[in-house]
Protein backbone atom coordinates (compact mmCIF):
# COMPACT_ATOMS: atom_id res chain seq x y z
CA UNK A 1 0.00 0.00 0.00
CA UNK A 2 1.13 3.52 -0.73
CA UNK A 3 -0.02 4.70 2.69
CA UNK A 4 2.42 2.38 4.44
CA UNK A 5 5.34 4.35 2.99
CA UNK A 6 3.91 7.52 4.52
CA UNK A 7 3.87 5.89 7.96
CA UNK A 8 0.08 5.95 8.17
CA UNK A 9 -2.13 3.05 9.15
CA UNK A 10 -4.01 1.93 6.07
CA UNK A 11 -7.70 2.73 6.49
CA UNK A 12 -9.87 0.65 4.14
CA UNK A 13 -13.12 2.24 5.34
CA UNK A 14 -14.33 4.03 2.15
CA UNK A 15 -13.63 1.09 -0.18
CA UNK A 16 -14.97 -1.32 2.43
CA UNK A 17 -18.30 0.49 2.57
CA UNK A 18 -18.56 0.60 -1.21
CA UNK A 19 -18.02 -3.15 -1.36
CA UNK A 20 -20.54 -3.72 1.42
CA UNK A 21 -23.31 -1.92 -0.46
CA UNK A 22 -23.59 -4.88 -2.80
CA UNK A 23 -23.86 -7.49 -0.05
CA UNK A 24 -26.44 -5.42 1.86
CA UNK A 25 -28.61 -5.15 -1.24
CA UNK A 26 -28.18 -8.86 -1.89
CA UNK A 27 -29.03 -9.80 1.69
CA UNK A 28 -32.18 -7.67 1.45
CA UNK A 29 -33.20 -9.36 -1.79
CA UNK A 30 -32.58 -12.79 -0.33
CA UNK A 31 -34.75 -11.97 2.69
CA UNK A 32 -37.60 -10.90 0.40
CA UNK A 33 -37.47 -13.97 -1.81
CA UNK A 34 -36.67 -16.44 0.96
CA UNK A 35 -33.37 -17.76 -0.36
CA UNK A 36 -31.56 -18.79 2.78
CA UNK A 37 -28.18 -19.47 1.22
CA UNK A 38 -26.11 -16.49 2.31
CA UNK A 39 -22.36 -16.91 2.71
CA UNK A 40 -20.96 -16.42 6.20
CA UNK A 41 -18.94 -13.41 5.06
CA UNK A 42 -21.96 -11.70 3.52
CA UNK A 43 -24.07 -12.32 6.62
CA UNK A 44 -21.28 -10.93 8.81
CA UNK A 45 -20.97 -7.81 6.67
CA UNK A 46 -24.70 -7.22 6.80
CA UNK A 47 -24.68 -7.53 10.60
CA UNK A 48 -21.86 -4.98 10.86
CA UNK A 49 -23.65 -2.40 8.72
CA UNK A 50 -26.92 -2.91 10.56
CA UNK A 51 -25.26 -2.38 13.93
CA UNK A 52 -23.49 0.73 12.65
CA UNK A 53 -26.74 2.27 11.44
CA UNK A 54 -28.53 1.58 14.72
CA UNK A 55 -25.83 3.39 16.71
Amino acid sequence: MVNERQGKVYNPRPVYNRKLLRSVIRAGVQKQFGQHHVSANMAGNFEKIRKERVK
